[in-house]
């Protein structure tokens, strides 16, 4: 496992920037997230599918009061074709709540003193995961992500300490995306456009006027 380059374009490597000790140039000093998690793989270089590894946030921990960030094994490469989705994308989503819970009750057993119920936070941003890199189908994994995150929520509501659970929209497609998984899962009713709406209100007011006088002339 490991992070993508500092100036690929995906949601890891945006946080293994952001997250890095940086110069009044911009220039990477030390690169504190893609380190650890280096330092915490041990020279492995696969784990299993689905797998979650935790780290410190870096940086972001002072700028955007990021607490911690959890990599998940969401991809495998393939040399000369790039990066495949895993087959069950939503165990990362599994993996990735029950090890916040285990952090905050300190059931996990590792020599990181920041992985305690002081420093593990009760909230957790997901990307839609292999919707970028992987270039996999949005809505359908969407909607598995969501199902996924709503089910642990709902069956392990006496045990976790996740109290909200967000999904980052990175673009208009995955935003779409997300909407419609929320809306055939029954979370949200699907929005009506303003403009389709008004025509559907204009043609029932239409109807009823016709209906009116054909009463009228009836009588």
């Amino acid at each position: 496992m490991q992070m993508a380059r500092p100036y690929d374009r995906s949601v890891s490597a945006l946080i293994r920037y952001l997250g890095a000790k940086k110069d009044d140039t911009g220039t990477i000093l030390e690169d504190s997230i893609a380190n650890e998690l280096r330092a915490k793989m041990r020279r492995r270089q696969l784990v299993n599918p689905g797998e979650v590894v935790s780290t410190g946030a870096g940086s972001l921990k002072d700028t955007h009061k990021v607490k911690r960030i959890y990599h998940a094994a969401a991809v495998y490469g393939v040399v000369g074709e790039g990066y495949n989705g895993i087959a069950n994308i939503e165990h990362c989503i599994t993996n990735a709540l029950a090890r916040v819970d285990w952090e905050s009750r300190g059931l996990v057993d590792s020599n990181d003193k920041a992985a305690n119920a002081k420093h593990v936070a009760n909230s957790i941003l997901f990307p839609l995961l292999s919707a970028g890199t992987a270039r996999a189908d949005v809505i359908l994994n969407a909607k598995r992500q969501l199902a996924t995150a709503i089910s642990y929520l709902r069956s392990r509501a006496e045990f976790t300490r996740v109290k909200r659970v967000y999904f980052l929209a990175g673009d208009q497609t995955v935003l779409a995306a997300l909407r419609v998984a929320l809306a055939e899962l029954g979370v949200i009713r699907p929005k009506v456009p303003r403009k389709r709406a008004s025509a559907s209100v204009k043609s029932a007011v239409a109807r009823a006027k016709r209906k009116r006088t054909t009463r009228s002339n009836r009588d």
